[in-house]
């Protein structure tokens, strides 16, 4: 060992490596480094250093290149985002799929039927509709003329039974995406929701075995949810005309979406200055004051042409009867 360390600069082993150890961890994490770079300036001077084999597959210094870690932050990969949403999407098709083909067989072979009765009447009411009739021709037809509009294709026979499930399938599919879309533009103290946190929540409707069930059997509530989405949307994304004509749609459809309306006009106060600077009244300005007005224009527009053309069986229908209805299940 005493003559290796004599070995002069020409020894034969003058271009082994030598391997540095980490720091902290001898052994592990080793640099290697030509056998040049550790001796003097001079022949004979500075370090000597006994050959020593150089490692299997080590590197160079000048050649080696340190990769960055992986970006964790609260916004993530947008590749990755993108992907995991895609997969969301396929999984809640599946499900859909699955359930509404268990639904045919359990139409075709159980004695309790999978199909909701609420299905059957839109689709009386849109024969109805298909021979030139009134929708409110099928007794306990309770709905705006628009729903059985829609579902005409129901009445060419065969497979054209479901097309109104289909539609009301693709609607749960389009609220979920308009609930994933929402999500990606809202921030908790400046940062953007993870990537986990929006597919989660969006999951949560994609994935809920009751909203697929809703819609599967046959019930129009996912119409309802669509134009509610659409108008929360375009009401964050600041487009408050379009948001305000879904929001009339909705309440055309059914009554109940009215109750958004007092919040929409609280989240559109400081949309612009106020008309007057008053308790209470500060509320108020031209922006929600317009927000208001289409709103109600859409309503009565919508309303009006439905009076117009079905006269006061549709008022008395679609929304006077629900004032003195008297069975349980709906009050």
């Amino acid at each position: 060992m005493l003559r290796d360390l004599s070995h002069g600069p020409e020894s034969d082993d003058a271009t082994a490596d030598v391997a540095f150890p980490g720091p902290g961890r001898p052994g592990r994490g080793a640099l290697f480094l030509p056998r040049q770079a550790c001796r003097g300036t001079s022949e004979g001077r500075g370090a000597q250093f006994p050959p020593r084999q150089t490692r299997r597959g080590a590197s160079f210094l000048n050649s080696t290149t340190v990769q960055p870690p992986p970006n964790h932050s609260m916004g993530g990969s947008s590749s990755m985002f993108s992907f995991t949403f895609t997969r969301l999407i396929a999984l809640s098709i599946l499900l859909r799929i699955g359930f509404f083909v268990f639904g045919l067989y359990q139409d075709a072979y159980m004695t309790v039927k999978y199909t909701d009765i609420d299905y059957l009447v839109f689709s009386d009411g849109a024969n109805f509709v298909y021979n030139g009739g009134s929708p409110f021709e099928r007794q306990t037809y309770r709905y705006t003329p628009l729903l059985a509009w829609l579902l005409v294709p129901n009445s060419y026979g065969g497979w054209w039974y479901s097309f109104g499930k289909m539609v009301f399938m693709v609607c749960d599919l389009i609220t979920g995406y308009l609930i994933y879309s929402t999500l990606s533009t809202i921030s908790v103290k400046g940062t953007p929701l993870s990537q986990n946190k929006v597919a989660v929540l969006s999951a949560i409707w994609l994935l809920n075995p009751m909203v697929i069930t809703i819609s599967t059997r046959g019930s129009s509530e996912s119409l309802l949810t669509v134009m509610i989405m659409l108008y929360v949307y375009t009401l964050l994304n600041k487009r408050y005309t379009l948001s305000a004509i879904w929001l009339g749609i909705s309440i055309h459809f059914k009554i109940y979406p009215i109750i958004y309306l007092p919040t929409s006009l609280v989240y559109l106060a400081n949309a612009n200055r106020p008309v007057v600077n008053l308790p209470v009244l500060k509320l108020v300005n031209t922006t929600n004051i317009k927000f208001m007005v289409v709103c109600g224009a859409t309503v009565a527009a919508t309303t009006g042409l439905m009076y117009h053309i079905y006269g006061y069986e549709f008022l008395y229908h679609a929304y006077l009867y629900h004032l003195e209805r008297l069975d349980h299940r709906h009050n």
